[in-house]
């Protein structure tokens, strides 16, 4: 009787048996059997299913982990030997034989009304998605409210049929949502880790957009001033619009900056060129401002990055508008300087004379050395101050 129990025994083993019982059967016993089997069974059920939610979560997460392995290789922080391994985990795939960023930039000041930016951007990019991502095996990525796009070439020369598609989807996003989009072009590259240089060129095209217009696709290869490209002096701009401040009226003063503009941006300036340009620009309108004794945080805004905020602005006209309101408000802050300067003027020397009266020597000329100023200078103000 053992041998037969053993060689039970030893089937049930290859047979993966749960239980082995022996007759008699107590029923007792068979239901906690039957019970143990119900809860493994049980649990090897959960994990399947567990398994199955892990899958769907993997493939619900993969386009956020792809688009953050697209976001290193922007910023060139992927490495070498962990590419291989992140592609093939996230399931990414790059196949051309050559690769191009483009920034599909969303201006700030032409949106169109009743609109969050955050909803503009999804439909800007579901229009990129439509227009140029199945033709150019392309992967977008949003970039601080801005979009990226990666693009594949079959060959070099495919970037000019690239860039064109670009162009056409500028004014279809236009007219579709409405939202004003340049899209800057970076220099082609040979491979995916290399893409962060082209991202530089197409930060760099898009910042032409105030010299070759918003709107439109703008190639860093066909644009890249040569090294011989020269800067006017602003110096000279600068000094009349400078003197329209401070004699002028608004026409005048708007004037001045338009001449200005047209002289630097008319000709073919590089973006360094263009940004040396306007750094000048605002260093002269602080020292010309804090040379006539006043506040430029008032002007500016007490945080305020007057830089940054006139680099930022999409066109020529945008630019002449800002320059016309900060030079204004310099002009008005003059006035005002001015206008109380004149009557602490007069004052001093209503004070002086009251103060001197019974002084019998007393004249126009002492009372003007006490003021340090010319007779002729301080009559024309007390004149026009009080009528007298």
């Amino acid at each position: 009787v053992a041998t037969y129990e053993f060689e039970y025994a030893k089937e049930a083993i290859k047979l993966e048996a749960e239980e082995y019982l022996l007759k008699p059967i107590n029923s007792e016993e068979l239901a906690k059997v039957f019970s143990r089997i119900k809860e493994g069974l049980d649990r090897e059920l959960d994990e399947e299913r567990n398994v199955d939610k892990l899958k769907n979560y993997y493939m619900e997460s993969l386009p956020l982990m792809q688009e953050s392995i697209y976001m290193a290789l922007l910023q060139g922080q992927l490495r070498d030997e962990r590419k291989a391994e992140l592609f093939e985990n996230y399931r990414i795939e790059f196949s051309g034989e050559a690769y191009v960023a483009a920034l599909l930039h969303l201006s700030s000041k032409n949106r169109p009304e009743g609109i969050e930016p955050s909803l503009l951007l999804m439909s800007v990019r579901r229009t990129a998605s439509e227009e140029l991502v199945g033709k150019w095996h392309g992967k977008l990525v949003n970039w601080f409210g801005d979009i990226v796009l990666i693009a594949e070439l079959e060959k070099d020369d495919a970037v000019r049929e690239f860039t064109d598609d670009c162009d056409r989807f500028c004014r279809i996003v236009k007219k579709v949502t409405g939202a004003l989009v340049t899209v800057g072009i970076g220099n082609i590259v040979k491979a995916p880790e290399e893409i962060s240089e082209s991202f530089k060129g197409a930060e760099s095209a898009v910042s032409y957009r105030m010299m070759y217009g918003s709107g439109r696709a703008i190639n860093i290869a066909e644009i890249a001033p040569g090294e011989d490209s020269s800067m006017p002096s602003v110096e000279d701009g600068l000094r009349n619009v400078f003197h329209k401040i401070k004699t002028s009226d608004e026409a005048g003063v708007r004037e001045a900056i338009e001449k200005l503009l047209e002289e630097i941006i008319g000709i073919k300036t590089g973006i360094q060129q263009y940004r040396i340009f306007v750094m000048e620009m605002i260093t002269g309108l602080y020292r010309f401002g804090s040379s006539n004794r006043i506040n430029m945080e008032e002007i500016f805004g007490k945080d305020a990055d007057a830089y940054a905020e006139a680099l930022s602005i999409g066109s020529q006209e945008q630019l002449v508008e800002w320059l016309c309101e900060i030079s204004l408000r310099i002009r008005e802050k003059i006035s005002n300087e001015r206008m109380s300067s004149t009557k602490s003027f007069v004052e001093k020397a209503r004070e002086y004379v009251s103060e001197n009266y019974s002084n019998k020597d007393l004249t126009i000329e002492m009372v003007c050395n006490y003021l340090a100023v010319s007779s002729a200078y301080f009559s024309t103000v007390f004149k026009k101050e009080t009528g007298k």
